[in-house]
């Protein structure tokens, strides 16, 4: 019947109708993926070893324990918040170590999530299993440096914005966009541009994709990141 047919939201991208289910326990499997990537930093890469330089920088802008050094100025902020809760009131480097462990193990759970109806859970959650297997991944996991956080803020901006593209009607991928980039500017500036960049080409070059809140949403998230 005409008059009982639903009428979808405009869409610039289409999500495959097969990954669109959404389960409470398909999070089990992005919670799985964060929970193991926690525990591999922990086994492979110790807790006890010291800071280097570039963490010593970050670290003692808020520790209480050590002068801050000196902090130049193609350094970001964010990583001296992200450690503040622990750098702030412990000297020490273990607890540091496996509350960085903890924090990226949930960061690279949210930022699947921002994948959720874009593909099968479980193809998400294998892709990240992959990434959180690299070395390099998992090295920089319990580090207080900028790099993996500019990558799991790149993952989750992608899955927003395509999100976002899948349903316009919806607000929650825009603001997830907006966190997203400005969680990337926030560490690194630099980096968040060269991440945004792509995705800020096909809002304006793709006539389809062209989304004028989406478009505010990623610049102004990375005006806030970077506003410091």
């Amino acid at each position: 019947m005409i008059g009982t047919q639903h009428i979808a939201p405009s869409r610039g991208f289409q999500a495959p109708a097969a990954a669109k289910r959404w389960h409470w326990g398909d999070r089990a499997w992005f919670a799985a993926v964060g929970s193991a990537f926690t525990v591999a930093q922990l086994v492979l890469v110790r807790p006890g070893m010291g800071l280097g330089w570039d963490e010593t920088v970050y670290v003692s802008q808020v520790s209480r324990y050590a002068p801050a050094a000196f902090f130049s100025a193609p350094r970001a902020r964010g990583v001296s918040l992200l450690v503040a809760p622990v750098a702030s009131w412990s000297s020490s480097t273990p607890l540091l170590r496996v509350y960085l462990a903890l924090l990226s193990g949930l960061g690279l759970f949210l930022a699947l999530r921002a994948w959720r109806g874009l593909l099968p859970v479980r193809v998400v959650a294998l892709g990240g299993a992959l990434f959180a297997s690299l070395w390099v991944t998992l090295f920089y996991g319990p580090q207080a440096m900028p790099n993996l956080w500019v990558a799991i803020g790149g993952l989750a901006a992608v899955g927003y914005f395509l999100q976002a593209q899948a349903d316009r009607s919806r607000g929650t991928p825009l603001w997830g966009l907006a966190a997203s980039a400005a969680l990337m500017a926030l560490m690194r500036p630099t980096d968040a541009v060269w991440v945004s960049f792509p995705l800020l080409a096909a809002l304006l070059a793709v006539r389809r994709w062209r989304h004028g809140r989406l478009l505010v949403a990623l610049a102004g998230g990375l005006a806030a990141g970077a506003g410091e």
